[in-house]
Parts: structure tokens; C-alpha cells; sequence
């Protein structure tokens, strides 16, 4: 039978439909004008040959109930041949179409081995291949395939190790529901443009011990049978855009000793069954969308480091319980929602080099704090009042203190500008607060002719509703600092010039002045 397609049809438009006698043999039509965007064929029964010509062939066969794919014989760049009933082996002519982009055999009766012969499908992206009945193992050939994207060949009946090398330019890899054994390749999670990986129902074995997928555009949820990986012991999969929760079955990945989710869009609670983790390490949550309380579990993860669940929704206070952490260096609480007073318990951290409580509800005195306490404190934004704890005064080798924006009043403690580690310091209160920035000789220059050996900042922010030329405050200011310098040091003939680096113009609706002192020594 010849068909010929029907005069002045369009480039796009151009195919053929096949009606469904009992068998019907076609037979390549020359007068068809080239290149033929799409063939379709639909029947019920029908035997083919074709003789390749043409850049895409589809084929949707419903109901095939006598063909072989060894009869085929052409070079094509795309061939669909999916959800018939082909049988015997894979088409070994198939190789000669070095065009080939995609590749669809897939939910067929399709069996033996597959030629090891991939490599001359250098074009080839897309290989679909399961639900079938091959066997033998994968060709290593389809390792070299460096285009290909997507390999499916699940739901066969292949043996032996997973290719060395398969993943190395793959996007999605399925090889579930097949019989393949051997360890898992060291690289096989290693290459960055991978998406998805499904290894389920095989006979693998060996330990997978770090996945790092961070800083991709991984979507969806955080699949539960990741609990499945037992020998787990580092999760990155940070900077992705998951959603949803994190899964439960997490707790039985107990040798985990990292676990790294932050900045994606993961919600609802903190699990509490995160507290089954006992050799965690690292803890970052930071940058989701977790609402509730901190779980008491979590303070007994007495292996803990690093604890980081900042810039989240957390509401409620923070847990007495913290004084479980004893080996705690990092605690990272800011931008929450956090109320009530900060538990004095926090004072037995003994390690605790950096704590971040800023921009909080948090309220009441402030505790006695580790004095280990040596990279950072911040307690900025809350709701503090009352003068400046002095407790902050064992706090000897801290580097940087912000209590800013807070309703603390009262004098600025002479300790403060006495801290020689201090590196940077901010403080905001009220117009009426009075400062006091002598009696620090870390704020004075050295001598002429000497050398400028160590620097250090006192970042005086005084904020409320100062009405009136702001540059003349700033010399006021200058000059009352300059008169309460006691007379006794001019004996230690000090250059005792401070100078104003800048005075900060007041923000439009409060009218803050930020007056730096710096001084060099």
C-alpha cells in the first residue's frame, strides 16, 4: 500500500495515519517532500519495515501483535516505540543511527542482552529502556555517552556492578526493580547537573557515606527513603529549593554526623526525632520556614557543635534544657520569633565561642554568660532594658558586641571601652543615656614618631529624636569628649587627639546620630 500526503500541507502539519485492516505493509512513499516532521502509524495489526529517510518517526502502536524490531532499519533522530508488544532481543541496527537523540523502548516483552555498542550513539540524550526483560549487565559503553541526560532502565532483569561513570553528565538515572549487585560507585553522586537517583529493590551493597548536593536546583521534598541509607554519615543539600518536611524516617541514619538543610523552603516543625541523631555534629536548619517551638530533644544531641536554626519562625522560649550541649561552639537562635528570658542555664556552654540571639522577643536580664564566649555575642533587636549588664565584664577575650536596639539605659560601663579584644562594638539608646568613652587607653594615639601598631572601634550609636543641626551636635560632641579626658594622663604624654571619623546623618523617621569614635595606638 503507498500513501502520499495531501497536497499543499504544511512543514508542521505533515503525517500519516494508517487506518487498521487486518495487516497492512507500508511501504516508503518517495514523493514525500523532506524533511517529515512526524510519522504516526496506528493499527491494531500491522507489520512494518521502514527504510530510515526521514529526521522523526513516532510510533504510538496501541495493540501490536506481530512485529520485531529486528526488521527495522533506518537512522533517525528521534524513535518512539513505547508500550507495544515488540519482543526478542534489542535491534542491534538500531546502532548504525548515529543521529539519534531519543530513544524509547520502553513497556515492551523485550529481552536478552543488550549489545555493548552505546558508543556509537554519540548524540543520544534520552534512553528509555524499562519495563522490559532484559538481562546480562548494563554496557559499560553507556558510561561515554556524554550527552546523555536521562537513562531509565528500571524494572528489568539486569545483573552485576552499576557502570563506573554512568552518572558523570546525567540529570535523572532509574535503575530500581532489577537484580544489580556490587558496590556502589564512589563517584556516583559526585557530578553536579545530577537531579535524581533511584537504586531501590536491587541487591547493592556497601555504604554510601556523604551526599553533597548543595547549591543546586533541586525541587520537591526530601524523599523518606533517604532513612534507608544507613551508613549515612554527612547530608548537604543546602542552597536547593526543597519544600516540604523533613522526612521521619531520617532517625534511623544514626551514624549521621552532618546534617546541612539550609536556605530552601522546608516547613512545618523542627522534628523531634532529630534528637535520635546522637553523633550529630552539624545542625543547620538556618533560612526555612520552620514554625513552632525548639524541641527539648534537640539539647540532647551531647555531640553537637554547631547549632543553627536562625531565620526561621520559631516561636516560644529557649529551652532550659540547653545546658545538654556541653560541647556547643556555635549557637545561631537569630531572627525567630524567640520570647521570654535567655535561660541562665546557657552560663554551664563552657565551649561556646560565638552565640547569636538577635532580633527576637527576647526580654528580662540577661544571664551570666560563658566566658568562653570569644567570636561574637548578639543580643541587637530584642527587648531588653535596664542598664548594661555587668555581667558582660568576664567577657575578656570577645571580639564583637552588638546589643543595639534595645531599651538598655544608664551609663556606658567603663569595662566596655576597656576591652582591648573588642574589635567592633555597637550600641544604640535613647538621646538621654549618657556616654562616657574615657579611661580607655586603647582609644588614644600613639605618640608622635611612634608606630601605629594596633587599631581599635568604638561605634557609639546614639538614636532618638535629636531636633537640630546634626554637624553642630557632632562638634559639641567632639569637644565634650575632648574636656573629660582627666587631666593625670597628660603625664604619659600621650597625643591625646580623638577624632571624630564620621558623623552619620539621622534616619529620616527617627533622626538617629552615629557618632565612631577611633582612636590608634
Amino acid at each position: 500500500m503507498r500513501v502520499s500526503p495531501k497536497p499543499q500541507i504544511t512543514q508542521h502539519e505533515q503525517h500519516f495515519l494508517l487506518g487498521s485492516p487486518p495487516i497492512l505493509h507500508w511501504v516508503p512513499c518517495l514523493a514525500v517532500p523532506r524533511p517529515l516532521p512526524q510519522f504516526a502509524l496506528r493499527t491494531d495489526r500491522i507489520a512494518v519495515r521502514f527504510i530510515a529517510r526521514y529526521p522523526k518517526l513516532e510510533f504510538e502502536l496501541q495493540r501490536l501483535l506481530r512485529s520485531n524490531p529486528d526488521e527495522l532499519e533506518f537512522g533517525l533522530k528521534e524513535l518512539r516505540l513505547f508500550n507495544n508488544y515488540f519482543n526478542g532481543s534489542f535491534p542491534k541496527r538500531l546502532f548504525s543511527c548515529s543521529n539519534l537523540t531519543l530513544l524509547n523502548l520502553s513497556s515492551n516483552s523485550l529481552s536478552g542482552f543488550i549489545p555493548d555498542e552505546f558508543a556509537s550513539f554519540s548524540a543520544l540524550d534520552t534512553l528509555l529502556i524499562f519495563s522490559n526483560s532484559f538481562s546480562g549487565v548494563i554496557p559499560l559503553s553507556v558510561s561515554a555517552l556524554k550527552i546523555l541526560s536521562w537513562f531509565d532502565a528500571h524494572q528489568n532483569n539486569f545483573t552485576g556492578p552499576i557502570p563506573v561513570g554512568i552518572t558523570m553528565n546525567l540529570r535523572t538515572l532509574d535503575l530500581s526493580f532489577n537484580g544489580l549487585s556490587g558496590p556502589l560507585p564512589a563517584d556516583l553522586l559526585s557530578p553536579p547537573s545530577l537531579e535524581s537517583v533511584d537504586l531501590m529493590s536491587n541487591a547493592l551493597i556497601g555504604r554510601l557515606f556523604h551526599v553533597r548536593l548543595g547549591n543546586n536546583r533541586l525541587t520537591g521534598a526530601i524523599p523518606p527513603s533517604v532513612g534507608e541509607v544507613l551508613g549515612l554519615q554527612s547530608l548537604e543539600l543546602d542552597d536547593n529549593r526543597l519544600k516540604g518536611t523533613i522526612p521521619t524516617p531520617l532517625r534511623n541514619c544514626a551514624n549521621l554526623t552532618l546534617l546541612n538543610l539550609a536556605n530552601n523552603s522546608l516547613q512545618d516543625k523542627v522534628p523531634r526525632e532529630l534528637g535520635e541523631l546522637q553523633l550529630l555534629v552539624v545542625l543547620q536548619l538556618q533560612m526555612n520556614r520552620f514554625n513552632g517551638s525548639i524541641p527539648d530533644e534537640l539539647f540532647q544531641l551531647k555531640n553537637l557543635l554547631n547549632l543553627n536554626i536562625s531565620r526561621n519562625a520559631l516561636t516560644g522560649s529557649i529551652p532550659s534544657r540547653i545546658t545538654g550541649l556541653q560541647k556547643l561552639q556555635t549557637l545561631s537562635l537569630e531572627e525567630n520569633s524567640l520570647s521570654w528570658s535567655i535561660p541562665a542555664s546557657i552560663g554551664s556552654l563552657n565551649l561556646l565561642l560565638e552565640l547569636s540571639l538577635g532580633a527576637n522577643e527576647l526580654s528580662g536580664d540577661v544571664p551570666l554568660l560563658p566566658v568562653s564566649l570569644s567570636t561574637a555575642l548578639n543580643l541587637s533587636s530584642n527587648r531588653f532594658e535596664g542598664p548594661i549588664p555587668q555581667s558582660f565584664n568576664g567577657l575578656t577575650n570577645l571580639e564583637v558586641l552588638d546589643i543595639s536596639d534595645n531599651g538598655f539605659t544608664g551609663d556606658v560601663p567603663t569595662f566596655l571601652t576597656q576591652m582591648g579584644s573588642l574589635t567592633r562594638t555597637l550600641l544604640t539608646f535613647p538621646p538621654y543615656v549618657r556616654v562616657n568613652a574615657t579611661g580607655n587607653d586603647h582609644l588614644k594615639l600613639s605618640p608622635k614618631g611612634g608606630s601605629a601598631k594596633r587599631k581599635a572601634f568604638l561605634v557609639l550609636v546614639i538614636v532618638g529624636p535629636i531636633v537640630g543641626a546634626i554637624l553642630v551636635a557632632g562638634v559639641l560632641f567632639a569637644g565634650f569628649l575632648w574636656l573629660a579626658l582627666p587631666r593625670q594622663e597628660a603625664r604619659v604624654r600621650f597625643c591625646a587627639r580623638v577624632r571624630i571619623a564620621q558623623v552619620v546623618e539621622a534616619a529620616q523617621r527617627e533622626h538617629n546620630v552615629c557618632a565612631c569614635v577611633r582612636a590608634d595606638r
